[in-house]
This record gives C-alpha cells, structure tokens and sequence, in this order.
C-alpha cells in the first residue's frame, strides 16, 4: 500500500493505492473536500498487474490530478473536452 497527501489546484488531496491480492491489479482511490467542504471521494479503474508499482503511482498521480481539474471544472459550469475515467 502506498499513501499520499498533495496539493493539487490548491485542494488537499489524499490518494492511496493499493494491490489487489488475489487478481495483483493495481487499485486506486482518490480522495478530497470540494468547495462546499463536502468529501468527494473516486476510484479508478484497475490498473493493469503488470506494472511495476512506481508506474502504477505515476498513472495513479496524473489520473487523480486530472480528476480534482475536470470536477472543479464542472462545479464551475464548464464541460471537459474530452473524458477522464471516473
């Protein structure tokens, strides 16, 4: 397991990543409070067992960054372009 807490757009975010022991995918959870203090919280998709775990946190990092964007994003009114996994 793998914990973190980072500043990302100026929000706390909390991201943790873990290994599933059974099938070794990669799982990701993703964590924040949004500007009405309310936690939001995500999960991507699993990540493929064949990656080593720096790879997995490096994907898991860039996902989670672009997640708190494309949220902020639409609290503001503003649609994405293109889609990030939920």
């Amino acid at each position: 397991m793998r914990q973190e807490t980072f500043t990302a757009a100026g929000v706390d975010l909390e991201l943790m990543l873990l290994r599933d022991s059974s099938s070794r995918h990669w799982l990701v959870i993703a964590r924040w409070r949004n500007e009405k203090d309310e936690l939001s919280t995500h999960t991507l998709p699993p990540l493929a067992p064949d990656l080593t775990e720096e790879l997995a946190w490096r994907e898991a990092r860039s996902w989670a960054v672009k997640r708190l964007t494309r949220e902020m994003l639409e609290a503001g009114g503003v649609k994405t372009k293109f889609s990030v996994p939920t």
